[in-house]
């Protein structure tokens, strides 16, 4: 016999349990009403002939463990826009990855030019190449990348080439006429150097129309307990260059942890350092062993302390709004 009040409570019960794997799915949008744009997300290619991997190990242990994490499952676009949509992230930066690819930028550029309207591209380059300029232009015209990443810390002389050389200028002139991203890890030894810092902010000034971001906001020092969350008179010197921004990333978060650090705490110190409006997540997925989900949940609880207004700037409109592909001169 037809029963129609229990069709109606299967058909409910069905719709209810859709909705939980949906909001399983996409948690932190329970909270948020607007999605995330992830600022630094590491692809790469499962096709090792078309896309070989560097030929020599990279230096450092993390990095040559990732590598073989890579092969064994790598963060191809696929794999990338299938966690993005499962996790509330509309579109992001493909960073090349030096850990695999070293400076062969082909996976990252021919994935922001197939994905332009989900990916920007970073490629990575050398800016005191006499070279680079020249690719620069290349890859900015035929292929609309958004800017290029590279190492501004100290060699053992002393020197900070990529910052200051003559060449190094000549890469920089051309970044700020054709108005890209600089991406600018200050030192590979993961903390503050604070003569780089003061060469970028110099840069800064130089350079204009060039949008720099230091990745991991620079490294403060954390771990050391010093007053102000490690931000050194170098970092703070920075808040009166209005085109520098700061990317806060899950390495950043993973040593507010090993510090015992809230996060919660942090990111409301670093936004009333800063502003929203130069502050952007990173998940800096692909250099990391973490679940894509876990990252995404722990980015968005450390923006708990902020306005709705302020969490929308730092996890989407900051990074969006300052990587535009093809650079604006």
């Amino acid at each position: 016999m037809f029963n129609r009040r229990s069709v109606l409570t299967r058909i409910a019960a069905l719709a209810f349990a859709t909705l939980l794997a949906s909001s399983a799915a996409t948690a932190q949008q329970a909270t948020l009403p607007f999605k995330l744009y992830d600022s630094h997300t590491h692809f790469v290619s499962g096709d090792q002939v078309k896309y070989p991997l560097r030929k020599d190990l990279p230096p450092l242990p993390h990095e040559r463990e990732m590598r073989e994490l890579q092969i064994q499952n790598p963060t191809t676009a696929q794999r990338v826009f299938g966690l993005w949509d499962a996790n509330g992230v509309e579109a992001g930066v493909a960073v090349q990855y030096r850990s695999t690819y070293n400076m062969d930028n082909s996976y990252v550029v021919d994935t922001s030019v197939a994905h332009a309207d989900r990916v920007s591209g970073i490629v990575i380059l050398d800016p005191s190449d006499e070279a680079t300029p020249v690719t620069l232009r290349k890859w900015v015209k035929e292929n609309r990348v958004a800017g290029i990443r590279t190492i501004g810390g100290k060699n053992p002389a002393g020197e900070y080439p990529a910052l200051e050389s003559a060449a190094a200028h000549r890469s920089w002139a051309v970044a700020n006429e054709l108005g890209l991203v600089v991406v600018i890890m200050t030192t590979p030894v993961y903390k503050a150097d604070a003569g780089a810092l003061e060469r970028i902010g110099a840069l800064a000034s130089r350079y204009p129309n060039i949008r720099i971001v230091l990745d991991h906001l620079g490294w403060p020092d954390i771990e050391s307990g010093a007053a102000g969350f490690g931000f050194t008179p170098a970092h703070l010197a920075l808040r009166s260059r209005p085109n520098v921004y700061f990317k806060f990333t899950t390495l950043n978060l993973q040593t507010l942890e090993k510090a015992k650090v809230p996060a919660a705490d942090f990111v409301r110190a670093a936004v009333d350092t800063y502003g929203a409006d130069r502050l952007m997540w990173g998940s800096d997925f692909g250099n990391t062993k973490r679940e894509y989900a876990d990252l995404v949940k722990a980015a968005v609880e450390s923006t708990a302390k902020l306005t709705l207004p302020e969490q929308r700037q730092m996890l989407r409109e900051t990074a969006r709004g300052v990587h535009t592909p093809g650079g604006r001169p």
